[in-house]
């Protein structure tokens, strides 16, 4: 009896150590297209980014350029943060960029996010130091829709009743 719940116990140890492959994430659209002209995108992409605290170091509207760095994020944004079995990420930092172009009577808006992750061991003081993270898209999503909703773009409405249809 006690060989076999030593076996059970290796075994069940072996299956929770078991690797499956690196986790592949579906691709999403990294720009989006606004129904608002150039400047009342540009300015509520904006004030976004100030009523976030985001701190802006590139500002160039005629090129339609916003870059972040080291902003803070809330854990709702979803990275993809590899850590150990015995770790958690206790910060997460993102570097944006955005770029904004006039279409005519709509605006296209671009955003890439990077985004690195502070690792720290949840039995010691121990800590890791910062790991690269992948963006899942949630982030970019959210910008976006946060874009279009302060700009009254119509077509928001529609995305989000596809959304609770499928």
């Amino acid at each position: 009896m006690p060989r076999i719940l030593a076996l059970i116990v290796l075994a069940s140890v072996s299956l929770a150590c078991a690797s499956t492959g690196p986790i592949v994430h579906p691709p999403w659209d990294r720009s989006v297209t606004v129904n608002a002209p150039f400047d009342e995108v540009w300015d509520a992409l904006i004030r976004l980014a100030s009523d976030s605290g985001w701190p802006i170091t590139t500002l160039e509207k005629d090129s339609g350029l916003l870059s972040i760095e080291d902003a803070s994020v809330g854990a709702d944004w979803r990275f993809d943060c590899p850590t150990q079995f015995t770790t958690v990420m206790t910060d997460v930092r993102v570097r944006m960029s955005f770029v904004v172009r006039d279409i005519g009577d709509t605006t296209e808006v671009t955003a890439n996010i990077r985004a690195r992750g502070f690792e720290e061991s949840i039995f010691t003081d121990n800590t890791f130091g910062w790991s690269n993270c992948e963006s899942l898209g949630y982030a970019e999503r959210a910008i976006q829709d946060s874009i279009r909703l302060a700009v009254g773009d119509p077509a928001i409405q529609a995305d989000f009743e596809k959304t609770d249809e499928q």
